[in-house]
Parts: C-alpha cells; structure tokens; sequence
C-alpha cells in the first residue's frame, strides 16, 4: 500500500525535473544572438524531449490518485515556471529582476492558495464545483481499494 504523501512526492518530483527541463530548453540559446532557428531547435529539442517523458509520468500518477485538479495543474505550470523565469533571468542571463516580479509571482501564489482551498467560494458561501467533489470521491474509492488490498 503506498500512502497518498508518497504519491503527492513523487508527483512533484517528476513535475519538477519536467519543468526545470522545460525552462532550461526554453532559454538556452538565448544567449546566442547568430543562432538560426534549426540550430536553437537542436539546442532545446533534447530538454523538450526529456520533460515529455517525466509530465507524461506525472499527469499519469496525477490522474490515477487524483492528487490535483486540471486547474491546479496549470496553475502549477503557471507559477513553477515564472519562478523559473525569474531565476534564469537573473542567474543565467544576468537581467536585472524588478520589484514588480517579485510582487507577481507573490500574486499567482495566492491565486493558487485560493484555488486551491476555494476561499472565494467559501468566504462567500458560494458552491463548490463539481470536479473536485468528484476528485475527492475518487480518492475515497482509491483509498477504499488500498485499504482492502
């Protein structure tokens, strides 16, 4: 029986090696003004490639122990990516980074907080969709299967 606390680590784990792979493709031949478009594809493809394989593994186990909503995934993406914008930009292409950065990705973590406990909805006694309601009926029956097993 594998506890929901491992699923949810080894989820990130993926999702971390995927993105950070993602962001270094996506930046690498920045620094490289004479490259031609094959010659920046070639660059990125391998990276691109790699984070294929580890987000298709982390969708897998996200959909399988319903650890989050479709929603919350992007906003994962969203936020884990703008942090990674912020610190390649500031290490690898020594940019300067303003205060209003800061304060942005300060906001899209709030955002995800909100959706992620539904606080809008709750503070305004407003209804829950359905998705997660279901997302936490999947994980009683999955829990419901690990515990007879």
């Amino acid at each position: 029986m594998v506890s929901i606390n491992f699923n949810y680590i080894i989820f990130f784990i993926l999702f971390i090696i995927g993105q950070s792979l993602v962001m270094i493709g996506s930046f690498i031949s920045l620094p490289y003004k004479n490259l031609t478009l094959w010659q920046s594809i070639k660059m990125a493809l391998p990276f691109v490639w790699l984070d294929w394989i580890f987000l298709t593994y982390a969708i897998s186990l996200m959909h399988k122990h319903s650890l989050l909503t479709n929603t919350q995934f992007l906003f994962s993406i969203i936020v884990f990516q703008f942090g990674a914008a912020l610190l390649i930009n500031k290490f690898y292409l020594k940019q300067t980074i303003n205060i209003s950065d800061y304060f942005a990705i300060i906001l899209l973590v709030f955002a995800y907080i909100i959706s992620e406990f539904h606080l809008f909805s709750k503070f305004f006694n407003l209804s829950i969709t359905e998705e997660k309601k279901s997302n936490e009926k999947i994980q009683t029956e999955v829990n419901k299967n690990n515990i007879r097993k």
